[in-house]
């Protein structure tokens, strides 16, 4: 079964990588590539939020979590992001995906507001229909094992959800791309 985290960047989606791992998966955030994505069970971040629809055609019955937190939240996060990957003078395609996904390059919080809305209303109105296709996960709020194993029909691994790759984690560091 393929497992796919579709939140946007700043969700959690490394820590549900770390969760996929720990219930045995394969997984592997933030894939470069397609044959990336063929070679895991799961594959969760930017890249993989992009192309959710077509993941979803080329792999029925897949599984796919979209990991959420509150805009303003959210927002506090990509500001922090955003100063660091121009910071770190980050490769065009990183710039290329943000244009894509949220409408610009830098931080804006009205275009990166409405891109969060945007993108959770269209991902949960794709899976309307198939409920269970479709996990909704805040970890923020406290989501974590006891959603996501249910959903997955595996065993709760008898440790705590991850938290990977906190707001503190950005500074003096490169994003954890490709774990």
């Amino acid at each position: 079964m393929k497992i796919f985290g579709i939140g946007l960047a700043r969700t959690g989606t490394a820590s549900l990588n770390r969760a996929l791992k720990i219930l045995g998966h394969s997984s592997r955030h933030f894939p470069r590539t397609y044959e990336e994505v063929l070679e895991h069970d799961c594959a969760t971040d930017t890249s993989v939020t992009l192309g959710y629809r077509y993941l979803d055609f080329m792999f029925p019955g897949a599984k796919f979590i979209l990991t959420t937190r509150p805009v303003d939240d959210w927002l506090g996060s990509m500001r922090s992001l955003f100063e660091h990957l121009n910071a770190q003078a980050m490769a065009d395609r990183y710039h290329r995906l943000h244009q894509v996904l949220y409408g610009t390059t830098v931080y804006d919080e009205g275009l990166l507001r409405q891109a969060h809305l945007r993108h959770e209303e269209e991902a949960r109105a794709h899976f309307r229909s198939r409920p269970g296709s479709l996990l909704v996960l805040d970890l923020t709020a406290g989501d974590g094992f006891a959603q996501l194993c249910p959903f997955l029909g595996a065993e709760p691994p008898g440790e705590p959800f991850p938290h990977r790759n906190d707001r503190s984690a950005l500074r003096g560091s490169r994003p954890a791309f490709g774990s």
